[in-house]
């Protein structure tokens, strides 16, 4: 069986980003994510080592809210 493209790390990929915390706040309850916002934005740590086959470097997963599931938007009509 051939390998797969795109699963196996590429030497050529650029180094990932460094992760930093980041302190969010609103003033008001107006200004405050409402319900339809609720995406996850996750960071997963690198796993194994670097320079080996089975590397998997650090990465950034959306996970869809309410908005991914709710069906058709009337915004577009």
């Amino acid at each position: 069986m051939g390998s797969k493209a795109g699963l196996s790390p590429s030497s050529s990929a650029a180094p990932a980003p460094t992760y930093r915390w980041v302190e969010t706040s609103w003033e008001t309850e107006e200004d405050a994510p409402g319900p339809r916002c609720g995406h996850t934005l996750t960071a997963v740590a690198a796993r194994g080592v670097e320079g080996a086959s089975d590397y998997v470097g650090p990465r950034l997963v959306l996970f869809g809210g309410a908005t991914a599931i709710e069906g058709p938007s009337n915004a577009g009509i």
